[in-house]
């Protein structure tokens, strides 16, 4: 049946949008010289080799004119040796001022000119890397993947820059060690060579890229002539001292913290990358909110060890970095361990990381293969009896993370992987594991898709000894991905015991969803337009256990980007029948009855090559209720006083009236010791639900200011308030409506059990300093500040003295970090020592 649907609706979106892709050009050619003097890395390139090295020129826009020559002569040659490549750009510009050279952090271009070259030494289309220099000199290294471009990558290699008369140019040089390639005599690579004019936003690339064409590495040259060449021993050790002194009330605390990173060469494709006595401890602050709904909030990895190399990890969304280290799974039960005359000593809110190893790679046969594996130690909390006894409350075993990763590429940038997640938890708590395969096909004109995944989820022991728990879940769709015309249908099953959330990240599973989108992309300037985009969808879910019907959703999405570069969007959805949500419950089989909906909203976003520019977005969803309904915005300008110094301040607010979903707890409403009963709460099979108001304030202010291209200073203030407000409470029927109850919500003292004002407050400020290639030194100072309570009729001023008169932490931190190549200390050693 579902097949059948997919063929209908698919051969009816080709019958209106049969628009085919262009077929791609035939690729350039380019050629590499060896030499044997080494280059001077000071941007000029002066040596002589660079006359001699054959010149690659012509390049061709990309945007915004696509297939047309670019407005300025670019020219790039590339030469290698025994240890390294070398690229060189000479990159012309009649007045040189008109160069924008913005300083920025690095792996950040800023408003800046730049040129790259990109190489995928394997050629298969799918995997490569970049290496980005901009007119400023800062550095950007991009790892490229299925799942897009990765800036968190980092290798080590050397640029320099040079502003002259009539041209800028620019020096690269990327050591073998920073790369992977097959182990042959004669290499062939995919390369390709980007300029970015950001005067008039024009990105060129020496072979040509149709944005109508779906990918990117694919649509690379080749670069002939580098013979001889050879992995080299490619250890790395990246070794760390840091302290902390951090402020807590009235409590002090020091600490002196060492570990080390390496990464080594296991052979010419696969790397060892390990982490010993980890320290996180200079991270970004996350993002907190207060979270009403049934769902997980996802926070974003800031851990370098685990944003970088990690793409081969990320299929199927099966591996989630943030479980390792995340909240003990016994935390919150800590407090109903307490009895009368106990106190908590301590009770840690994070696992620690004893070690973590990851090892990938590619073979040239284009097989990807990557093990990771992490261990975490006990998590104990510390409590003292009334009786002056102190206990240990053990709230996190010792635990191995383990995931394998085999990603075989077949042609047309089409590929096949297996995916297998396990979690080890030591004595009784219970063991998981995930196992799926993920696979995209497509056709020798990578006009048409295939894609699917499935995935079996095994929880051994979950409920109790002897009872495991397994689920599934399986997902296709079939779609047209070149073209101005694009469009895709499928399907997602997931039953109600599917869960990989031990290792992974899945939001809710038990739905079984179908799925048609259609879209149209103008690349090329017509009109008043640069490029713009529109785009349909059709979306119907059901429960998969009890099978009923969960929702329908249509709406259309677009943007347009004036030749002004301004740009803006709009968007309009809608639910036009009454949805039956099975989540918001939170109790298997239960649903509540979600009113018709529609949605409208929009987006502007002004020029950033501009010193102010300005960004908005507005939403207002609107339901038939009386009285309901939801409106944010955001407000975003950002100012950039020179090319050191830049502000960008953000200030959202929403509002939701009259919203309707589950009672959520606030900090008063807690477990009675004596029973583990909620206090107050009626009980038995009754589920409470509230109406409620929830207005919600952020406001974030960046600023940035950068000493040169290796120094710089970075602040970011964060303050997120929501509060909600319960006008009153009511029990949900069998038939998913509100009843009356005799259930109040309130304390006997009138105090309520749901209203909440919850603030986090941060300041995160990092001082950089990158003294040579790979080594860093880091000062950071973060302060924060959370507080919960019942009180929601304060104003935004009244809160805000509130905040401020609340507890806070303080950590005041520096890491000194140095790169050792053996590289470098091989050539230090007299001949006579070198084995």
């Amino acid at each position: 049946m579902i097949q059948n649907f997919l063929s209908t609706v698919f051969v009816f979106s080709l019958a209106v949008v049969g628009v085919s892709a262009q077929t791609q050009a035939t690729k350039k050619e380019g050629e590499a010289l060896r030499i044997e003097a080494k280059p001077d890395i000071d941007g000029k390139l002066t040596e002589s080799f660079w006359a001699l090295a054959s010149p690659m020129t012509q390049f061709t826009q990309q945007e915004p004119n696509p297939g047309v020559s670019a407005t300025k002569e670019t020219i790039v040659k590339m030469v290698y040796d025994d240890d390294a490549i070398y690229v060189g750009f000479e990159m012309f510009e009649p007045n040189t001022d008109s160069v924008l050279k913005e300083l920025s952090p690095r792996d950040q271009i800023g408003n800046a000119d730049w040129c790259a070259v990109i190489i995928d030494a394997y050629k298969d289309g799918n995997n490569g890397v970049g290496f980005v220099v901009t007119a400023s000199g800062v550095q950007t290294d991009v790892k490229y993947s299925v799942f897009g471009e990765d800036e968190t990558w980092n290798a080590i290699w050397q640029s320099e820059v040079f502003i002259g008369e009539g041209k800028w140019t620019a020096e690269i040089k990327i050591p073998y060690s920073s790369l992977r390639f097959p182990e042959v005599d004669i290499q062939q690579w995919h390369v390709n060579f980007i300029r970015y004019r950001r005067g008039n936003r024009e990105k060129s690339t020496w072979n040509p890229i149709n944005p109508a064409i779906n990918g990117f590495l694919n649509q690379s040259g080749y670069i002939n002539g580098i013979k001889g060449i050879k992995p080299p021993l490619r250890l790395q050790l990246f070794p760390y001292l840091s302290a902390y002194y951090n402020v807590s009330g009235r409590q002090q605390a020091t600490s002196l913290n060492g570990g080390m990173d390496i990464k080594y060469g296991l052979n010419d494709a696969f790397t060892l990358d390990m982490t010993l006595i980890p320290d996180f401890g200079q991270v970004q602050s996350d993002n907190n909110v207060l979270n009403l709904s049934p769902f997980e909030v996802r926070f974003q990895e800031n851990r370098q060890f685990f944003t970088e190399g990690t793409e081969l990890f990320n299929k199927g969304d099966l591996f989630y970095s943030r479980r390792i280290g995340e909240t003990p799974s016994g935390y919150f039960g800590v407090q109903g361990q307490l009895n009368e005359g106990d106190t908590l000593l301590e009770n840690p809110s994070e696992t620690r990381l004893l070690n973590a190893t990851k090892v990938s790679g590619r073979t040239s046969s284009g097989l990807g293969i990557g093990v990771f594996n992490a261990v975490s130690r006990n998590t104990f909390a510390r409590l003292r009896r009334a009786s002056g006894e102190e206990e240990q409350i053990l709230t996190e075993p010792l635990t191995n993370y383990n995931v394998l990763v085999l990603d075989q590429n077949l042609p047309n940038n089409s590929y096949v992987t297996l995916i297998n997640t396990n979690v080890s938890r030591n004595g009784s708590f219970y063991d998981a594991g995930v196992t799926g395969v993920q696979y995209q096909l497509q056709d020798k004109k990578i006009r048409y898709q295939l894609e699917g995944f499935a995935a079996l989820s095994q929880q051994y022991g979950k409920n109790g000894p002897g009872n495991d728990v397994f689920g599934s879940n399986h997902r296709m769709s079939i779609a047209k991905v070149s073209g101005n015309f694009t469009a895709r249908a499928g399907y997602n099953l997931m039953t109600d015991r599917y869960d990989p959330n031990d290792l992974g990240f899945n939001l809710f599973n038990n739905i079984i969803n179908k799925f048609v989108n259609v879209g149209f992309n103008q690349f090329k300037p017509v009109g008043i337009f640069n490029r713009f985009g529109i785009n349909a969808f059709l979306d119907h879910t059901q429960i998969y256990n009890p099978r009923a019907f969960n929702n329908l959703g249509t709406g259309v999405s677009s943007f347009f980007i004036l030749k002004t570069f301004d740009a803006f969007g709009v968007n309009f959805n809608t639910e036009p029948i009454t949805t039956y949500d099975y989540f918001e419950t939170r109790r298997f089989g239960r649903y509540y009855t979600f009113p018709v909906n529609h949605n409208v909203g929009g987006w502007i976003s002004s020029d950033y090559r501009r010193r102010f520019a300005l960004d908005i977005t507005a939403n207002y969803r609107v339901f038939d209720e009386p009285g309901r309904n939801r409106y944010n915005i955001n407000f975003s300008p950002r100012f950039r006083v020179n090319n050191k110094l830049s502000f960008i301040y953000s200030w959202s607010y929403s509002d939701w009236k009259n919203d309707v979903g589950y009672a959520v707890p606030n900090a008063t409403w807690f477990r009675d010791a004596s029973n583990g009963e909620l206090n107050g709460f009626p009980g038995g099979d009754a589920i409470i639900f509230g109406i409620r108001d929830q207005k919600t304030f952020t406001n974030l202010l960046t600023a940035r200011y950068s000493f040169n291209n290796t120094m710089g200073l970075t602040f970011r203030l964060r303050h997120y308030w929501s509060k909600v407000r319960y006008d009153d409470v009511y029990e949900l029927n069998q038939e998913g409506l509100l009843v009356s109850t005799p259930y109040t919500g309130r304390s006997v003292a009138g105090e309520s059990y749901h209203d909440n004002s919850f603030n986090a407050f941060n300041i995160d400020m990092v001082y950089s300093w990158v003294f040579s290639p790979g080594s860093e030194l880091r000062l950071v100072w973060k302060n924060s500040i959370f507080n919960s309570e019942s009180i929601a009729n304060r104003t935004f001023r009244n809160n805000l003295e509130n905040v401020f008169d609340q507890s806070q932490t303080n950590s005041f931190s520096v890491r000194f970090l140095y790169f050792i190549d053996s590289q470098m200390l091989l050539k230090r050693r007299p001949k006579s020592q070198v084995g």
